[in-house]
């Protein structure tokens, strides 16, 4: 994920609108027309290309021919890449000058064609559309280098597509929500214009990195729910090649574009690739490709044809409550509770998810101790608590020693806990405990847990005179369950407890929590 950069225009509304492109020239020559008309001069524009657009040969012997000498003669097959989760792979063909001068990585670039001069992408963006949009080039951090950033490669996302599908949604999410933080952008809405994903599309498979982008987006939207806060997050869905082709239950608009194809025309014009598309009569097959269907550019790059097409779907936040801590404070909940000598704070030192996550500690002072953040929920008699929590260290000792991560409660009694807690047999284990009418009931786990380790930790609980139960899962494997129970004796679960809500005779403690999130059915890890 590269730096992002702040840049406040005072003209501008507070709402982001994000335009995701898989190559250097996705967004100028499918989504361009509509950015003109709707948004820019309107909103606050983050420009997001994913790959490194190094990887087309007939590109690369057109621009470093020596008649025109516009990049280096640096052109490599078989080149080694090293995938987000550190394995390599042979990506192909590859061109470190083509990506440099196409992606304005280390400078800005430019050659002349003619009566027209031809620009990386970012150089492109701020000559043809606004300095102020925020441009970001997408890169991974590198598994061996923690002070080193990877390209995602172009032409080589589909290698390892569920590494890189997962990853790329992750860093997404991240840079959208470091630039609406940054900037103070909205978080109740959000406009984002991408490649369609699969779930969307016949034709997403129009080019594997359209492809997997379009998915990576899609999971993007997830995380930017469950994990940052976000509202909703209205998108635009688009292929490149041809108008989209809408599965069942989708449904394509077309944005009438006529009064901005000159505009649309003269950003195409400025394509690093323009000329070689334009020139290089045995190699034209994209620029066929988005000249020769319902008149979608009907002559690249001059006449863009008179509309772009679309799938417009709104995504919601799922009913419920989620928070990240990305806000760097608790402001999400209600209040914090701590008994003397505990402390509760938000900070960076160690995430899950994000820059943030929220740390709790108690001293050992011993007998009953607590600290936790407290979130009030309308009253549910059907409830799953997620949350995703590291243990640096467990002041568990002695056996019947416990802390809880996760307390539900009905009004001002506590019905349901999840935490660890070391049996009678001296073992460490997980523990589920739920109210059956008055009584509390118990069970634990087969498996014992670790230290210094993220656990995805999920409660449910469900209230019934004789059908109540209690559920908990870790990292999505049910390890604890109690049926057929009175749950119902307390009513309604009306409030949310996380951190280390309840601490029985334990010594000093300390325990990280992220990405919680309250809702009405099963929620799960992360993907």
């Amino acid at each position: 994920m590269s730096a992002l950069v702040v840049q406040v225009n005072a003209s501008l509304d507070s709402t982001l609108v994000v335009y995701i492109g898989a190559h250097p020239d996705d967004i100028d020559i499918g989504m361009s027309g509509s950015l003109y008309k709707d948004n820019v001069n309107n909103h606050p524009i983050l420009w997001i290309v994913v790959t490194d657009g190094g990887a087309d040969e007939g590109e690369y012997y057109f621009d470093s021919d020596p008649v025109r000498g516009w990049i280096e003669q640096d052109g490599l097959y078989d080149v080694e890449w090293v995938a987000p989760d550190g394995s390599k792979f042979n990506r192909g063909f590859y061109s470190e000058d083509l990506a440099r001068k196409r992606c304005g990585i280390g400078g800005s670039y430019q050659h002349d064609y003619g009566s027209l001069i031809e620009y990386d992408w970012k150089t492109r963006v701020d000559v043809k559309v606004a300095t102020s949009v925020i441009k970001n080039q997408m890169s991974y951090d590198d598994p061996f280098d923690p002070t080193h950033e990877i390209l995602y490669p172009d032409a080589g996302l589909g290698v390892k597509e569920s590494i890189y599908t997962r990853q790329l949604a992750k860093d997404l999410a991240e840079v959208i929500k470091e630039t609406v933080r940054s900037n103070g952008y909205r978080f109740d809405l959000l406009y984002i214009n991408s490649h369609a994903p699969t779930e969307v599309a016949e034709n997403a498979y129009e080019h594997k990195d359209h492809k997997i982008t379009g998915n990576a987006v899609r999971k993007a939207i997830d995380y930017l729910h469950t994990s940052y806060g976000f509202g909703l997050v209205s998108v635009n869905w688009y292929t490149i090649y041809n108008p989209i082709k809408p599965k069942p239950g989708y449904t394509r608009y077309q944005e009438d574009i006529s009064m901005y194809k000159s505009m649309k025309s003269d950003l195409c014009k400025a394509v690093w690739e323009t000329a070689y598309m334009d020139e290089d009569t045995d190699n034209m097959d994209r620029a066929k490709k988005v000249s020769d269907t319902e008149g979608y550019w009907n002559d690249y790059p001059n006449d863009p044809g008179d509309y772009e097409y679309a799938v417009h779907v709104d995504y919601q936040m799922a009913a419920g409550f989620q928070d990240g801590f990305e806000s760097g404070s608790f402001s999400a909940w209600n209040s914090l509770a701590r008994s003397s000598g505990e402390t509760a704070s938000v900070v960076t030192t160690l995430a899950h998810h994000g820059k943030y996550s929220a740390k709790f500690t108690s001293n050992g002072g011993g007998g009953s101790e607590y600290t936790y953040c407290r979130k009030d929920i309308p009253s549910s008699a059907d409830v799953y608590l997620r949350g995703y929590f590291y243990v640096e260290r467990s002041g568990i000792v002695e056996n019947g020693d416990r802390f809880n991560f996760i307390v539900l409660n009905a009004g001002g009694n506590k019905v349901a806990y999840a935490g660890w807690r070391k049996n009678n047999n001296g073992v460490l284990k997980w523990c589920l405990m739920i109210r059956s009418g008055t009584t509390s009931v118990i069970v634990y786990s087969k498996s014992s847990p670790s230290l210094e380790r993220w656990y995805c930790i999920e409660l449910h609980w469900k209230k019934g005179t004789t059908t109540g139960l209690g559920e908990l899962w870790v990292d999505g494997v049910q390890v604890c369950s109690l049926t057929g129970k009175d749950t119902a004796y307390y009513g309604d679960a009306t409030q949310v407890r996380m951190g280390l809500p309840l601490m029985y005779y334990c010594s000093s403690t300390t325990v990280y929590s992220d990405c919680i999130s309250v809702r009405s059915s099963y929620i799960g890890p992360e993907a």
